[in-house]
């Protein structure tokens, strides 16, 4: 059954909303977690609540939280994977961002009770009443476990005010609870609770699994699958859609030999570089250039590397690296690998062409006619060295990185340096 992506047509009209608890925090409180063949069960004291029952069985259950009882209920720390609430089904993931610092400031500012405007919504397989306890059964089902579906960044800066000893005592969530819904449906339902602000493509592919190529073939290296990804840097260079336009660079499909009508479309990757919000061609693309994802973020790496050498080299001797900068404000490129380099490399005039360039040594069946692992460093060396002599020419200097970039002519030259070295060897 397909519900409605509308979230007023999944939680009810406004006359239905459940009024609070009065009385709860006047109770005793300390919730139990108890370990199931079946899941995981949240029992905490609430004398009274209410539910209401959707069309298809479905049922939706409000209660009032003040916030020390939504933190107790959560536990762990501000790092949300340690949260009795599981987060996985929400699309995105928190972050101290604008957002959450502005949560925080606000709660500073609050001298009388406030009542956050919008509940944190979740879904979980049961609810039941055992006398004045509630329970809440989580479970995993298919995938797709029980758990918050939208209300991460208001739950973060809840947990971090109250790390930062914000006076909490008259603040108060309410908690929108839905169950009966089917793993799709609880799909569908967190994107639909999460597009009153545009959710990047990243997030929803990871959110479908899209990634899990990248993630096994690239488990070594340090990549952000999705918004406030917590285990990789926000640089650009290790963001998964990084990744897909390295891999695009070596998409077969473009060749320099290609024409079109006189346009240079299919000759170069320029202005096709990013995929990631087309849901139909992602996975059929990655699964016919799976193969070449590692050696794609080797040549990324290797080049990064190489630039920083020679930007070290270059400040000793008062040369400049044209578009290599001196990182402000502390803020370093940093590549999957894990290192950080010394200076602030350009986004992509250096990379996408000489990535794209590698193409040179790939037969019909787009595997490699060289020894890559021995051979590509010092391919590498001599493109990179190749690029800094065209970007230091008088046509190309001054000119906005993005120019240079979408410009055919300078990808040609460094496809036919490749195509020198290769006729050599």
């Amino acid at each position: 059954m397909n519900i409605p992506l509308k979230v007023t047509d999944i939680i009810g009209t406004k006359d239905r909303v459940v009024k609070a608890n009065e009385d709860l925090a006047k109770l005793t409180w300390k919730p139990e977690i108890i370990q199931t063949k079946d899941g995981r069960i949240l029992k905490f004291r609430y004398k009274s609540f209410s539910t209401f029952v959707e069309n298809g069985g479905k049922t939706t259950t409000e209660i009032r939280l003040s916030a020390k009882q939504l933190l107790c209920l959560l536990g762990g720390t501000s790092d949300y994977q340690t949260w009795n609430l599981p987060l996985e089904s929400n699309v995105r993931r928190p972050s101290e961002n604008n957002v959450v610092k502005s949560i925080i400031n606000n709660l500073k500012n609050t001298s009388t009770e406030y009542t956050f405007p919008t509940p944190i919504y979740m879904s979980c397989t049961n609810v039941w009443q055992e006398g004045t306890y509630l329970c809440i059964l989580l479970t995993d089902r298919e995938g797709i476990p029980d758990g918050i579906l939208d209300g991460g960044h208001r739950i973060l800066g809840i947990k971090l005010a109250d790390e930062r000893d914000v006076d909490l005592s008259n603040v108060y969530i309410c908690l929108r609870i839905f169950t009966g819904f089917s793993s799709q449906e609880i799909t569908q339902t967190a994107i639909a609770l999460n597009t009153s602000k545009h959710v990047r493509h990243t997030s929803i592919n990871n959110y479908f699994n899209l990634y899990e190529p990248i993630k096994i073939l690239l488990k070594d290296q340090t990549i952000s699958f999705f918004e406030g990804d917590p285990s990789a840097p926000k640089d650009v260079y290790c963001s998964v859609s990084r990744i897909i336009s390295l891999l695009k660079c070596l998409d077969t499909d473009y060749h320099p030999r290609n024409q079109s009508q006189g346009r240079n479309e299919k000759r170069h990757p320029i202005t096709s570089l990013s995929i990631v919000g087309n849901f139909d061609r992602l996975p059929p693309f990655l699964e016919k250039y799976k193969h070449l994802l590692k050696p794609a973020v080797d040549l990324q790496n290797e080049i990064a590397l190489e630039l920083d050498k020679r930007y070290v080299k270059a400040c000793q001797s008062g040369e400049n690296i044209p578009y290599v900068t001196s990182p402000r404000n502390k803020k370093y490129t940093q590549i999957p690998s894990g290192a950080t380099l010394s200076c602030k490399l350009p986004a992509a005039i250096y990379i996408f062409p000489i990535v794209s360039a590698f193409k040179v040594f790939l037969d019909k069946e787009n595997k490699w006619t060289i020894n890559f692992e021995k051979l590509h460093k010092r391919i590498v060396r001599k493109l990179v060295t190749k690029m800094i002599e065209i970007l230091r020419h008088s046509k190309y200097q001054g000119l906005a990185e993005n120019t240079n970039v979408r410009n055919p002519k300078i990808w040609d030259m460094v496809w036919d340096e490749a195509t020198k070295m290769y006729n050599l060897m």
